[in-house]
């Protein structure tokens, strides 16, 4: 269920606030000065006395503050639920909702904002507090949005990832393993604690939802669990990988759901509005299968599993920003793209007050930071509260315990996720013995050298036949699990073309750059998935 909040700032009166969407606007007063409190499209109550007390826990919600003339929003520490907003000073008002078209439907016009324009087409998503629609705004996780009677705003980081706890930081490696494998079937029979069933496990090839499968064949009726896995075709490894896993673990043969280009493009009809362009369309997944099916109950989610294991995870203490993956990455594509300079130096300055973020925290290196509060509040959590206008879902790696042991313990434990690899050995021995197809693992690095030729073979097939306009008669190859690149020249080919054309004529491509993405990459890599993201941002202005 979405949430629309109207907040109405009249002269010599409180602030009128007024859920005109949403059933979840639930009074948790309780703070000792007096302030009225209020949690908004939260899973579950935080039982904790007062605001502090809130602040300083892991909770999931958006919580209102009203405090005289002043009203104070709330995000949750990783923005699980989304915050978008935008005020309209001739009505002295402001709207808050977790969809963004409801935002956009409040408008008089959408506009583009160019430097999120094309952050979203170098990141995937804008930067700090942007979106690419003028006027409107996204609160990242952790942190407040004050509203004064002018309309006046005011953003701060009240969750500053700040964890040092010298006990846990001296803990051994196997002291770390058994202590995280507690807490995380803690967490997963707590959160799911009065769900009666049925509960839908997605698990891929990967190691984060194969812990989840360990964690629900250890604690819930396996009759009650069905595994389903996303592939575009049966054959991928993908889902040959999450059978044997299920067979092992006496669970049910997963359910298939196929991802073709169809799939991709019916999701370009919805999710880009829905979301403000945020998560992207090519990212729909599960969410087709829930929109497809009648299923409800509680989906078993890896939510936050990556930012919480450590797979941006790095050794580089010392390091600048400067010097980071990310900045690197935009000072090239800058380049390639011939971007204006104030697109440049303005994107540059966004990333430079991240950074001032990032040293008041204990993460690893910037780009892990980025990663956590950039990557998880604006993609991985909004996704899952998608998901959650289905089915409720379960979320067990996010609890105040978990993230004051993986981020106090030693940082080398959490590289490659390496504590994660042994919970699920400890758990559940010998379930390590199957393959993986993890995210830490890029295709063509595992298996034999004849098969990683073979599949390498395939893969340059494949390139030619998109080049010479015979993308539909692609080889299936089960290292594969989408086929984005086929999608982009078929299904998707004449919206991208509309899509660059568009851009072009609303000024956002120069003739230089609408040369350049002009043809469709032929290979999955950073080009094909600036083109998704370009096509991604012309679904909100059509």
């Amino acid at each position: 269920m979405s949430y629309l909040l109207k907040v109405e700032f009249k002269e010599h009166s409180s602030p009128v606030v007024t859920e005109l969407l949403g059933e979840r606007f639930t009074d948790v007063s309780g703070d000792a000065q007096g302030n009225n409190l209020f949690l908004v499209s939260g899973k579950s109550e935080p039982h904790l006395p007062g605001l502090s007390a809130i602040l300083k826990s892991v909770w999931q919600g958006v919580l209102v503050k009203i405090d005289g003339a002043e009203v104070t929003i709330y995000s949750d520490p990783v923005g699980s639920v989304p915050v978008y907003y935008t005020s309209i000073s001739s009505r002295n008002t402001v709207y808050i909702s977790d969809s963004a078209d409801q935002i956009f439907s409040i408008l008089d016009k959408i506009e583009l904002e160019m430097v999120a324009f094309w952050q979203s087409v170098a990141f995937e998503t804008p930067l700090g507090n942007r979106t690419i629609i003028a006027g409107v705004y996204q609160l990242n996780g952790g942190q407040s949005l004050r509203f004064a009677s002018d309309l006046d705003t005011t953003i701060q980081r009240y969750w500053d990832w700040n964890f040092r706890d010298e006990v846990i930081h001296n803990l051994s490696f196997q002291e770390c393993i058994e202590r995280a494998s507690e807490l995380l079937e803690s967490s997963f029979n707590s959160q799911l604690k009065g769900c009666d069933g049925p509960y839908l496990l997605p698990i891929s090839g990967g190691l984060d939802s194969r812990l989840v499968t360990v964690l629900a064949s250890r604690n819930l009726p396996k009759d009650l669990v069905q595994p389903v896995t996303y592939a575009y075709s049966s054959r991928s490894q993908e889902y040959q990988l999450a059978k044997a896993v299920c067979s092992n673990l006496g669970l049910k043969e997963p359910i298939f759901h196929e991802l073709n280009s169809t799939v991709y493009k019916d999701a370009t009809e919805w999710m880009p509005r829905e979301t403000g362009g945020m998560v992207a369309f090519f990212n729909c997944h599960l969410l087709d299968y829930l929109r497809k099916t009648d299923f409800r109950g509680t989906v078993l989610t890896s939510a936050f599993s990556d930012g919480l294991c450590g797979y941006e995870s790095q050794d580089v203490q010392g390091e600048s920003w400067e010097n980071s993956a990310k900045v690197k990455q935009w000072i090239r594509f800058s380049k390639d793209y011939g971007l204006d300079e104030d697109i440049s130096c303005t994107t540059m300055e966004d990333l430079e007050k991240l950074s001032w973020e990032w040293t008041r925290s204990s993460i690893s290196s910037f780009d892990e930071f980025l990663y956590i509060v950039e990557r998880h509040s604006k993609f991985h959590l909004p996704l899952i509260n998608l998901w959650q206008r289905f089915s409720s879902t379960a979320t067990p790696f996010i609890s105040s315990e978990l993230f004051e042991l993986f981020f106090s313990m030693r940082p080398e434990f959490r590289i490659n996720k390496s504590v994660e690899k042994d919970v699920v050995e400890y758990l559940c021995p010998g379930i390590a013995d199957i393959g993986s197809m993890s995210s830490l693992v890029l295709t063509g690095r595992t298996g034999s050298r004849s098969k990683r030729l073979f599949h390498r073979s395939i893969n340059f097939l494949n390139v030619l036949l998109r080049g010479l306009g015979y993308a539909e008669h692609e080889i299936p190859s089960s290292r594969i699990t989408e086929q984005l690149a086929k999608a982009l020249h078929t299904e998707l080919r004449a919206d991208f073309d509309a899509a660059i054309n568009e851009m072009y004529s609303r000024g956002a491509l120069s003739s230089f750059q609408l040369s350049k993405f002009s043809k469709p990459s032929l290979r999955f890599n950073e080009k094909l998935r600036s083109q998704l993201s370009i096509l991604n941002a012309f679904r909100i202005f059509e």
